[in-house]
């Protein structure tokens, strides 16, 4: 197999970026796709390949990319519930097909194919506006920011990976905190956040004094109690936190003794 695919410099924007083995493997499998119909023999039987579609096994496919089955096994799940890849898997293969791969793969052509040298004297204006349109599709699709002023573009699960690399701090229970993501992201009842609402309030709750100081939730809590919502103006007044949350060990610990005062207004005197 040989040529050339088509790239596009915003897919550093996208999640799959943000995962170098992610990205190889997904570029691998823009590059196995087939950009014809081409039929291939699987056993006894001949299969169809369409445009954007190849055959390969979850091990094949795990020894080419370096990925572990089980790593092989999240990656395809990604990529389903984003809709950037449809799987149809028997027990002797796994047909891997890309999504809109003819849209933004396959150049536009009309039944007639011109040979090489009308193409040459035709120009290359007609190819560069060509090429533009389909990179424009291109950036629309392969992109996973939403547009800031379109309120209906909600979380996606395909975005976690975008969230744990953004969140300040400690981080532990990735996979616990991905449940509740995906939780979030299906809510029904009511509307999940958009995602420029989390990365806003990431990026303004960073900038408070509590979180300078190192006082982040982690990032299962903060999903979990809604912490998008939080007021960072009101995150700037650490004293009234450390008095709700800190109570004066001295007068707490001796209370029952009747050794000191319990009231945090007067100083710690002996009775």
């Amino acid at each position: 197999m040989s040529g050339w695919i088509k790239l596009h410099r915003d897919i550093e924007k996208h999640w799959i970026w943000s995962n170098p083995k992610y990205f190889q493997a997904w570029v691998y499998c823009i590059i196995r796709a087939n950009y014809e119909e081409n039929k291939v023999l699987i056993g006894t039987k001949i299969e169809v390949a369409e445009p954007g579609s190849f055959f390969t096994s979850i091990g094949k496919f795990s020894i080419a990319t370096g990925l572990s089955i089980k790593q092989t096994r999240l990656f395809w799940e990604l990529l389903e519930k984003d809709n950037m890849i449809r799987k149809n898997a028997t027990s002797k293969r796994t047909k891997l097909t890309i999504c809109n791969y003819v849209n933004y793969q396959v150049t536009r052509q009309t039944k007639d194919k011109p040979k090489t040298n009308q193409r040459q004297t035709k120009g290359n204006g007609e190819e560069i506006e060509e090429i533009k349109e389909v990179e424009e599709k291109m950036l629309s699709a392969s992109s996973a920011e939403p547009k800031k002023r379109d309120p209906n573009n909600k979380i996606t699960n395909g975005q976690f990976e975008l969230f744990w690399k953004i969140y300040p701090g400690k981080k532990s229970d990735k996979g616990k905190c991905l449940s509740k993501w995906k939780i979030i992201s299906g809510w029904k009842g009511e509307t999940p956040p958009t995602w420029y609402q989390i990365k806003k309030a990431i990026s303004d709750q960073s900038k408070t004094d509590r979180w300078k100081k190192g006082m982040i939730p982690l990032p299962h809590t903060w999903l979990n109690g809604r912490r998008w919502l939080d007021d960072p103006k009101q995150m700037n007044d650490d004293s009234s936190f450390h008095s709700q949350t800190k109570p004066n060990r001295m007068n707490h610990g001796n209370r029952k003794k009747g050794k000191y005062t319990t009231d945090p207004e007067l100083k710690t005197i002996k009775m």
